[in-house]
């Protein structure tokens, strides 16, 4: 079944943007003033999906593709909505808070440390779709005090990590919306998960229902079209990540509320139209949790599928 989003982003001609606020200035946020990447490629600001009737307003503040404003890849307050788009954004200490109208705090980042030398903080939205907490003139990749790219939603974007690593003791888990209209948290994750073995896992309520063949203990990058990917997998990290091979063009890696892992790439075309392309994942049939049942053998080479491991029978014949 294909789904559609449907969201309500007001937009104005007169609209205010900026790409930067500061520990020093409370930034006043609204549908007509949003956060917009130097490069106009992403825009942090409110979104409203589509809602029922007899429904309460529900606005999130998100971020979103400019040129794809359906493709939210990422919601601050996405079990806690406002019931309208006006809010204020404050850095207090080395964390980013979101105030209502009323001034009652209704999302923060939860950083534990203190800015002890007081120094000016500057939170910033990147053309790659990450927000960023940094100490101001201090732009270099690693020294962020915070990022939304540690904390996904229920998508990856490029250069965008998945996994788990120890130095950090951050583990980075998508987490599907709970339905298509409605961004609070889903019943399945995608994520990371080290056993015996590393293997990327979808689970539903807990339980799996996917788990990928196991990662080598090794570095791995290879091609699909239009990106790249990376897996690494040490003793302290077990990431994934992609990159796409051409920057005017965009791809997302996302869990839907239904379970379902899927990449979308848009593809420029002339005259300003776009082409989209969906791969579903996984391909491999074996890769479904349980897929033969107890005892049983998942070869995909086979006609059949499913077969027992020596000394059983299967119980239905025809499987």
């Amino acid at each position: 079944m294909k789904v559609r989003f449907f969201f309500i982003l007001v937009l104005h001609l007169s609209s205010k943007y900026d790409s930067k606020i500061v520990s020093t200035e409370p930034f006043k946020i609204s549908t007509r003033r949003n956060i917009l990447s130097p490069e106009k490629v992403f825009v942090f600001g409110f979104f409203k999906p589509s809602t029922t009737s007899g429904v309460a307003d529900r606005w999130y503040l998100g971020i979103w593709h400019h040129r794809f404003p359906q493709e939210v890849v990422w919601v601050a307050n996405r079990d806690n909505p406002m019931s309208k788009p006006v809010g204020t954004l404050k850095i207090l200490d080395t964390n980013l808070v979101l105030l209502d109208q009323h001034g009652t705090r209704v999302w923060w980042t939860n950083r534990t440390s203190t800015n002890l030398m007081k120094s000016l903080v500057t939170g910033e939205l990147l053309d790659s779709g990450n927000f960023v907490l940094r100490y101001f003139n201090n732009d270099s990749s690693t020294g962020c005090l915070w990022q939304s790219f540690d904390f996904p939603t229920d998508a990856l974007v490029s250069n965008m990590k998945l996994g788990f690593d120890a130095k950090s003791n951050i583990n980075r888990v998508l987490e599907s919306w709970r339905s298509s209209d409605d961004p609070s948290s889903g019943e399945f994750t995608y994520g990371v998960e080290r056993h015996e073995l590393v293997q990327s896992v979808t689970r539903k309520k807990g339980l799996p229902t996917f788990r990928s063949e196991p990662w080598k203990i090794k570095n791995e990058s290879g091609n699909f079209t239009y990106v790249t990917y990376n897996i690494t997998v040490t003793r302290e990290e077990a990431t994934y990540f992609f990159t796409v091979t051409n920057k005017t063009f965009f791809s997302i890696l996302r869990l839907s509320y239904n379970g379902v892992l899927k990449r979308s790439t848009w593809v420029p075309k002339p005259q300003q139209l776009w082409k989209r392309v969906d791969r579903i994942l996984p391909h491999d049939a074996c890769g479904l949790y349980n897929k033969c049942g107890p005892n049983g053998i998942c070869d995909t080479s086979r006609s059949r599928i499913c077969g027992c491991i020596h000394g059983f029978k299967p119980r239905d014949q025809e499987a």
